[in-house]
């Protein structure tokens, strides 16, 4: 798109520990601070850019993206009013931000080299994108979901499509559950947690 120039832009000082919520109907991605630039890792910068590159109308009361911090609960909400569904939302979080991320409509998620304890994924008819995932706890997807080369570690992991070309997944005492699994190699595990497979293709 000929690189577009963000529309609005945020730089929110936060606890390196936060969590990202997101409620939004467009593309978003979600990629670590640069640590040469941010050592401290307490920021949270936020970029909006247009369809087109394109002002949002006018006439509106409010921006169409709204993003707040809450300090009692460390927590960095991102949400919409009424922004386009082909605007794409760009944010750097500290590496180990928790993340809780909703898209409507065809809202698509990529999420690169991210180490956090929670990860909540769920997007409506839109793919998820995880690259160099490292995760603890939780990982839930509702749709499309495509990695590569990841690494990933849960407690529990429930996923309807994993598409990717290197899948390792494991799981301590959790469920590990995918219906559809598309890989050139892969490998899931769990010490003591069940495993479900649907239809394994690769």
């Amino acid at each position: 798109a000929g690189g577009r120039k963000p529309l609005q832009e945020w730089a929110l000082a936060v606890s390196p520990r936060g969590r990202l919520r997101v409620r939004l109907p467009c593309q978003v991605s979600v990629r670590p601070l640069d640590p040469q630039r941010y050592p401290d890792a307490d920021r949270v910068l936020v970029a909006v850019s247009g369809a087109g590159g394109s002002p949002p109308p006018r006439g509106r009361q409010r921006d169409p993206v709204r993003v707040e911090y809450d300090e009692a609960l460390e927590q960095m909400a991102i949400v919409a009013d009424g922004v386009d569904s082909k605007a794409a939302v760009d944010v750097r979080t500290p590496v180990k931000f928790d993340l809780d991320i909703k898209t409507s409509g065809t809202g698509c998620v990529k999420i690169q080299k991210i180490e956090c304890n929670n990860c909540k994924i769920e997007t409506e008819k839109g793919t998820s994108v995880l690259q160099s995932i490292k995760v603890q706890r939780t990982l839930s997807h509702s749709t499309d979901v495509f990695k590569k080369d990841c690494v990933l570690e849960y407690n529990s992991v429930n996923i309807e499509k994993l598409q990717g070309t290197s899948i390792n997944i494991s799981t301590e005492d959790g469920l590990l559950k995918t219906k559809y699994l598309y890989a050139e190699s892969s490998s899931l595990s769990s010490v003591a947690g069940d495993i479900l497979l649907g239809s394994i293709h690769g």
